[in-house]
Order: structure tokens, then C-alpha cells, then sequence
């Protein structure tokens, strides 16, 4: 799949420093693909909210609604307000981050978030499937071919104000996929997240915390329920994470020419200069790291098996070379493989989510 490299990652004024150094890094954004595999065909999702609000003094180091004392002060009950408003939503929050990911993706045609809450009975603890005549009146008479159903949130804190760490949310939401042909879900499991919060000096006055329990956990609930939500959206489409990359040079005038294929996009030329600089080698260590830079090169050009055989044979010289002195080249080298190799196999699912019959 396509590959971006950073903007600016590489700036001018570091030429004047490369000539005591011979490794470069950059950063690449790596396509992942979705943790399921739909049918191409399913374009149209709707986003439910099957849930009912977890109730306030279970699993959560606060005050709870039948033992909280009448606040003292304008600002304490205006943070109570949010606590509470911000764990009877959370659902919700959950709902919108997925939407907003599903539909920044541009994976699916088209990602609806339907405003109106499923339940209506008080088992907050209980999973219940959504009705399957709802779920056929969104298949029939809305079109939609994937329902996206977040059937229950559960958050637990544990508040430690004696320690680094000022306090942790851990929380799990539990969801459902459907599509339209089918009666049974064909997912059903669970996600985890867990938020910490640590002290800053900002919050103390003579040794005592500024931020109250009730602030801390309404915080880490807004802040874990994004995470849920993104982690939601990326469970059903690809998404991307950076990676570095480290390439060799030899001097400042290789270092711009390097730059300039780099920032250019200019891989295939960038492959066969490289190889070129691979086979004119005499040193065996400058063979390495020449054989190293094709290796990106042809990762970039999505060539993930050709990449791998040409880090294999920098791993090789360098050992040749040194394996004391190269160990660091040899340890990322290592590495590099096994992330070809994952990329390899990622790449070819990625073709099937994205509906791409043969390799690119």
C-alpha cells in the first residue's frame, strides 16, 4: 500500500554536521490493516449505542451518589455536575471518536452515528444483542450493510495519591458487529484501555493535591473514552503508525543527494543509485550499509520480499565486517526483517480489505 514520508523531517542545516556521521534516521507512516476483514461490499455502517451508563460508586474511587456529602463550594459542585455528566456519556464519547475515525478512514462509503440510545431497561451490567427487527430495519429500510453496536462500558479506578502515580482508569468495552446477511454477529469481543495520571507540580500546594478524586476520574473517563473509540474504528478499518528508518551516508554531498530522492519520492532511482554505490563497493562494511539503503528503497517501493533479501545480505556483510563493532546495525537489522516480513504479510490483507486482486 502507499507510504508517506514525513515533511520535514530532514532539515538543511544538519548537513554541516554529517561529516562525523554516517547514520541517518527518518520516519515513514506504515499502513496497518483492519483487525477484521470485511466483505468489500459492506460500505454503509451505522454506529449504535446499546448501553446503559455505568451508576456512580461502582468500580470508581469517588464519592457515590448516596454517600457524597453536600459540596461546599460553587466549583465542587460544578465538578461533580461534569463527573457525573461526563460518565453518564461516555458511551457516547465512545461513539462519536469511532464515527469521527471510521469517517476520516475514508475506508467506507459512507459512517452514520445514529443519535438515539437502544436501551431502555436499568441492567447496566447486562450485554443485550440488539433486536433483530432493529437491526433488519437498518439493513432494509436505511441500506446501511455493517451495524456497529457498542454494547457495554465498564471503567475501574484505583486512586493512589501516595505514590508517582496519582491515579489510573482502566476500562472495557464490549461491542458487536453485523452485517446484513448474516443473523449472528460475526464479532463479539472485547477492548481494553487503560489511562494513568501522574503527579505534576502544578497540583501541589504544601504537599497536598490541587485536583480532587472526582476531578482526576472525570478526566481519565474523557480521556479513555476516546482512546476506546479510536481503537473501536481501528478494529474495523486500516489505519497508520509511524516507524523509523535508519540509512547511511558518506559525506555532505551524498547526504543532499540522498536527501533530495527522500524528500522527492523518488525511490526507484534512489533503488537502482544504490546499487549501483553496492556493487562498486570495496570494503565490506560499505557494502553493508550500501545494501542496508536498498533495502529501504525497495520497502518503500512496496517491494517487501526483494527489501528483506537485501537486509539479510547487510546483516551478512556486516557480520562479515565486524559483529562487535556493527552489533547495533546487526540488532536493528534484526529487526528490520521481522518487521518486513510482518509488513509482507500485512500487505497482503490490506489488498484483500481494500478489494485488490493481485499485487500492486
Amino acid at each position: 500500500m502507499k507510504q508517506w514520508i514525513c515533511k520535514g523531517l530532514l532539515f538543511c542545516f544538519l548537513l554541516s554536521l554529517l561529516s562525523c556521521a554516517s547514520t541517518m534516521s527518518m520516519f515513514i507512516e506504515v499502513e496497518k490493516p483492519a483487525t477484521v476483514t470485511l466483505p468489500v461490499t459492506a460500505q454503509n455502517v451505522v454506529i449504535v449505542n446499546n448501553t446503559l451508563p455505568q451508576p456512580v460508586g461502582y468500580g470508581l474511587s469517588a464519592p457515590s451518589e448516596k454517600n457524597q456529602e453536600k459540596d461546599s463550594t460553587h466549583i465542587q459542585k460544578l465538578n461533580a455536575e461534569n463527573y457525573l455528566k461526563r460518565l453518564n456519556t461516555a458511551s457516547w464519547r465512545v461513539a462519536t471518536e469511532a464515527f469521527k475515525y471510521l469517517d476520516d478512514s475514508k475506508f467506507f462509503s459512507d459512517v452514520s452515528l445514529y443519535k438515539k440510545a437502544l436501551r431502555e431497561d436499568d441492567e447496566w451490567l447486562s450485554v443485550i444483542p440488539v433486536r433483530k427487527e432493529l437491526r433488519e430495519d437498518f439493513f432494509e429500510n436505511e441500506n446501511y450493510d455493517l451495524l456497529i453496536s457498542i454494547d457495554r462500558i465498564l471503567f475501574k479506578s484505583n486512586l493512589e495519591s501516595d505514590k508517582v502515580e496519582l491515579g489510573r482508569m482502566e476500562a472495557l468495552l464490549t461491542f458487536s458487529a453485523y452485517l446484513s446477511e448474516k443473523d449472528n454477529p460475526i464479532v463479539h469481543q472485547s477492548i481494553r484501555d487503560t489511562v494513568k495520571a501522574y503527579y505534576s507540580d502544578i497540583y501541589f500546594e504544601n504537599g497536598i493535591p490541587w485536583i480532587s478524586s472526582v476531578e482526576l476520574n472525570s478526566e481519565m473517563i474523557f480521556q479513555s473514552s476516546a482512546n476506546l473509540g479510536e481503537k473501536l474504528g481501528a478494529f474495523f478499518a486500516p489505519n497508520w503508525e509511524s516507524a523509523e528508518r535508519i540509512y547511511f551516508i558518506k559525506n555532505p554531498v551524498d547526504a543532499a543527494q540522498k536527501t533530495g530522492y527522500i524528500n522527492k519520492g523518488k525511490w526507484a532511482e534512489a533503488q537502482f543509485t544504490w546499487i549501483d554505490e553496492f556493487e562498486s563497493a570495496k570494503k565490506v562494511a560499505d557494502k553493508a550499509k550500501a545494501a542496508t539503503n536498498v533495502a529501504l528503497a525497495c520497502e518503500m517501493n512496496d517491494e517487501f520480499t526483494i527489501a528483506k533479501e537485501w537486509a539479510e545480505k547487510a546483516k551478512t556483510f556486516f557480520q562479515d565486517a565486524s559483529s562487535k563493532k556493527y552489533a547495533k546495525e546487526i540488532n536493528y537489522l534484526n529487526e528490520y526483517i521481522k518487521v518486513l516480513q510482518e509488513r509482507e504479510r500485512n500487505n497482503a490483507k490490506l489488498n484483500e480489505q481494500y478489494g485488490i486482486s493481485e499485487k500492486r
